[in-house]
C-alpha cells in the first residue's frame, strides 16, 4: 500500500515591520511573536536585496510563514549587516558606508540605487522594542546571513563582455543589411 503525503495548509502573512533611521545605520525591526530564531533565515543577494523569511508549524498540517524582499541601497554596507533575533523581535541593523568603503563599492558595483522600503502599518502588535547601539555580532542570536555579494568584480566583466559581443553581432546585422540594400557603385 502507497503512503499518501499529507495535505499541508500553508497560511502566508505579512509581519508588522518599523524602520528606525539613524545618521550612520538603518534598523529594520520585524514583529515576529511565536516565531524561535532556527525557523528564520536572512539573506544578502549579489543584486543588494535583503531576503528574510520564515517558516513555523501551527499544529497538525498546518504552517504559517512569510517572505519579504527589501532592497539596499548604495549608501549601505553588505558586509556589515547584522540580525539579531531578541523576544519576538528580529532587528536587522543595516550600517551605513565610510567614506572609504563607498568609493571602493562604487568602482565595484554597476547596480542603482534602489528604492527604500517604507515602513508598514500594523495593528494589535505587542511592542519589543530595544536598543540597538552598535552592529550586533553575537551568533547565538544572529539567523543564517549567506549570498554575500562576493563577486560583483565577476559580474560586472561578465556583463560587459555580454553587452559587446551584442554590440558586434549588431553592427555586423547593420553592416550585411545595409550593403544588401544599398547598390554597390561597381555593379
Amino acid at each position: 500500500m502507497e503512503a499518501k503525503p499529507a495535505d499541508t495548509f500553508i497560511e502566508e502573512f505579512e509581519p508588522f515591520c518599523k524602520w528606525e533611521r539613524k545618521d550612520d545605520r538603518d534598523v529594520l525591526e520585524i514583529h515576529l511573536r511565536e516565531f524561535k530564531k532556527e525557523q528564520l533565515k536572512v539573506q544578502i543577494s549579489n543584486l543588494r536585496i535583503l531576503k528574510i523569511s520564515g517558516e513555523r508549524p501551527l499544529g497538525g498540517s498546518k504552517k504559517s510563514r512569510f517572505y519579504k524582499e527589501v532592497p539596499i541601497p548604495k549608501d549601505f554596507d553588505t558586509t556589515a549587516i547584522r540580525a539579531k533575533f531578541v523576544n519576538g523581535c528580529l532587528y536587522i541593523v543595516m550600517p551605513k558606508k565610510t567614506s572609504l568603503s563607498e568609493k571602493k563599492e562604487e568602482a565595484e558595483s554597476p547596480h542603482e540605487d534602489q528604492t527604500k522600503e517604507q515602513p508598514q502599518n500594523g495593528s494589535g502588535q505587542k511592542s519589543c522594542k530595544q536598543e540597538t547601539s552598535a552592529p550586533v555580532e553575537s551568533a547565538e542570536t544572529t539567523p543564517a546571513v549567506s549570498e554575500r555579494a562576493v563577486w560583483p568584480t565577476l559580474l560586472t566583466l561578465g556583463e560587459v563582455v555580454v553587452s559587446l559581443a551584442a554590440l558586434a553581432g549588431l553592427i555586423a546585422y547593420v553592416v550585411y543589411m545595409y550593403r544588401f540594400m544599398v547598390p554597390q557603385g561597381n555593379e
